[in-house]
């Protein structure tokens, strides 16, 4: 390979669940919940399933099913009870398609004097699969991450011991866009350093990495909250490799020139970040020892601090304050901040077994350079 291309594999090992959507969602119409040793949702093939139920002469009765605009919830609105009404079988494999285990799940927060509830099971958003049907991890993914990371890295090290940072849109563009290519404005995306690195996806991984997990708040004082929310995610201890090439030619011919340093040094600035930004915050919640370690936090539901490069837990909150403060009853993030000294004021957990939970997103990452 050219000598200015540097090849690396980044190996990721699922601590926790990891979600990364396909933009889709499965309705209680289009699956069913299958009860055995263990739970499974099943996902037929709806044209298998609506070519079964044409022969059998239920067609009229499966569209006005299809067609009911019945809360979702309400008996009668599940695939899984028309199956069985008409009785057609809904066991996995019955119709093609494909069934995801179900993961633990947990009660919603007491309210009122009365026990919470396993929120019911209605959407199911989709995890992110080939043409195959296979889950993987896509490398625009990884990229987001590594786009984090670089910015996380440079600002806890500038900021440490400085009151009051505020890094905004004006600090990623400083730090980043910094090609000054001929032309173009100096912000405009193409001046990007990251524009020198291309990601690759992860190979395809087997459905049974896949399980369905709920969405948990775990506040710092009360009860775990289930919340109705559903995923399809990778499983912990599920890995995956994804190959990244960075071109470290100048910054003017499209290069960066430290690219291959940081990616050579991931570990140590993952872990270099995670004691910064994460580990403590964690440990308030989680009980223990802070998690010291290259620890990275992975696509969706992994929480407001892993998709921010704002430092300080104040502005954090003034932040969250804006962006959700508009309902009848208003949480105060920033006063309670300041009582607590932690923002945001829920860390984004699965249930994983009885009493055992994991961070949403979190991973931990090796690297390895490539020289053939």
């Amino acid at each position: 390979m050219t000598t200015y291309l540097r090849q690396f594999d980044l190996t990721f090992t699922c601590v926790g669940p990891v979600f990364i959507g396909s933009g889709q969602k499965y309705s209680s119409k289009e699956y069913a919940v299958v009860e055995g040793k263990s739970r499974w949702a099943y996902f037929p093939d709806m044209e298998k399933l609506y070519a079964l139920v044409v022969s059998r002469g239920l067609a009229a009765s499966f569209e006005q099913f299809v067609l009911n605009t019945g809360g979702q919830g309400q008996r009668g609105t599940r695939l899984g009870d028309w199956l069985t009404r008409n009785g057609i079988k809904n066991t996995p494999g019955s119709h093609g398609g494909y069934a995801v285990e179900i993961g633990p799940l947990q009660k919603s927060k007491p309210q009122r004097g009365r026990d919470g509830s396993v929120p019911a099971m209605n959407d199911i958003h989709e995890f992110i699969k080939d043409g195959f049907g296979n889950p993987y991890v896509p490398g625009s993914s990884v990229k987001g991450l590594l786009r984090s990371l670089v910015l996380q890295h440079q600002l806890h090290r500038v900021v440490s011991g400085r009151p009051n940072p505020r890094p905004d849109e004006r600090t990623e563009m400083a730090r980043l866009r910094r090609a000054n290519r001929p032309g173009p404005k100096p912000d405009d995306a193409v001046n990007d350093l990251l524009q020198a690195i291309r990601v690759s996806d992860s190979p395809s991984l087997p459905l049974a990495s896949l399980q369905i997990v709920q969405k948990v708040d775990r506040p710092l004082e009360g009860a775990d909250s289930g919340m109705p929310l559903y995923r399809e995610a990778l499983k912990p201890a599920t890995a995956f490799t994804v190959r990244v090439v960075v071109d470290t030619s100048v910054e003017q011919h499209g290069g960066w020139p430290d690219g291959a340093q940081f990616l050579t040094d991931i570990e140590q600035v993952a872990a270099g970040v995670n004691k910064a930004r994460y580990a403590d915050y964690a440990a308030k919640y989680m009980g223990g020892d802070p998690f010291d370690g290259p620890y990275v936090y992975l696509g969706g539901g992994a929480g407001y601090r892993s998709k921010t490069i704002v430092t300080d837990q104040n502005q954090m909150a003034a932040i969250l304050d804006k962006q959700f403060n508009r309902g009848s009853r208003p949480v105060p993030h920033k006063a309670k901040t300041q009582q607590l000294d932690v923002s945001p004021l829920a860390l984004k957990v699965a249930k994983t077994g009885d009493n055992e939970y994991e961070e949403m997103g979190l991973c931990e990452i090796s690297v390895k350079e490539v020289t053939e």
